[in-house]
């Protein structure tokens, strides 16, 4: 349990914020509608809003992109909780180009599911280190449930760290 944690903890160095093409900075503006943010986070893969589309992550398994990661249970958006708005395309980013996904099995309602959680490492002008998470679930098609960067530095280490065995590392991406 103690290794799973170093490992999140971070083989990979912590990527540097980089700016879009034209100049853009990564992190998008405070105080704009919440569509704005679920929009800019859809067109990074191409899918319009209000739209579903498919994704084929680094081990080729498909997903389902659509503004579910941004929605919470009752269906109300959930994209201006804790200011993750602002991260919207890092959180694309980090499903396009995770440093690493972890899997385990979750018990919902009906039956159990494999919920993938993509994390990637970042650091910021200031050199403050975070992490983003982006977590997909499903039995069958792999559906958004979650993206956000977490307000303290070792959230997803301390939850590997809390799950323990239940949690695998199936990728990691080396560079």
């Amino acid at each position: 349990m103690k290794a799973l944690a170093r490992e999140v903890a971070g083989k990979n160095p912590p990527r540097a914020l980089r700016a879009r093409g034209g100049g853009a900075a990564i992190l998008l503006p405070s105080g704009e509608d919440a569509r704005f943010y679920i929009g800019a986070f859809l067109a990074e893969f191409g899918v319009a809003l209000d739209g579903r589309g498919k994704f084929v992550d680094a081990q080729g398994v498909e997903l389902v992109i659509s503004d579910a990661v941004f929605r919470d249970k009752k269906g109300g958006f959930k994209v201006k909780k804790l200011g993750r708005e602002r991260y919207a395309l890092l959180l694309a980013d980090t499903v396009k180009r995770p440093d690493d996904i972890y899997e385990t099995w979750v018990s919902g309602q009906k039956a159990w599911s494999l919920r993938r959680n993509y994390v990637a490492r970042w650091v910021d002008a200031n050199g403050r280190k975070f992490d983003t998470l982006v977590v997909f679930s499903g039995r069958g098609e792999r559906r958004g449930v979650t993206g956000f960067a977490p307000e303290h530095d070792e959230y997803v280490s301390r939850r590997a760290k809390r799950l323990g065995e239940q949690v695998k590392r199936v990728y990691h991406d080396e560079n």
